[in-house]
């Protein structure tokens, strides 16, 4: 028997009453192991998955880091290490999913909303107060 194709498909629940399928199908070349398609398959579908399940953490890391006056330094060190992990991790997904213009646009979308307008500074408080453990100081 010959076979000369192998797919893997994963339906992955979401947690929010909703799921997501994802599949990869290799057609096999005539030498090549089935088996190690199918762990190339199942590698890439659960990769695919994580990728999209800490892309809204890594945009996070990205507002912390163009702000880092909103934040404590602690979160700031965080957010860079977390985006130095995902960008190693994830390196053939951000330039296939994460376009280099969605990133300029969005690096100098915060840049055009800024204003020199002295009343809208405090608009943008710090998302920690009393109560959290990243704050410092008496509060």
């Amino acid at each position: 028997m010959q076979i000369e194709k192998v797919s893997y498909h994963k339906t992955f629940n979401l947690g929010n009453y909703s799921n997501e399928k994802i599949g990869a199908d290799i057609i096999l070349a005539p030498d090549e192991n089935p088996l190690d398609a199918f762990a190339e398959a199942k590698k890439q579908v659960e990769k695919s998955h994580k990728f999209f399940q800490d892309q809204p953490d890594y945009e996070k890391a990205k507002q912390i880091v163009s702000r880092p006056d909103d934040y404590t330094g602690r979160q700031v060190k965080a957010a860079e290490q977390a985006i130095e992990v995902f960008e190693q991790n994830y390196p053939d997904f951000i330039a296939k999913f994460m376009p280099a213009s969605r990133q300029l646009n969005e690096s100098n979308h915060d840049d055009d909303n800024d204003t020199n307008d002295d009343d809208h500074d405090n608009d943008r408080l710090p998302p920690y107060g009393p109560g959290d453990p990243n704050t410092y100081g008496p509060f």
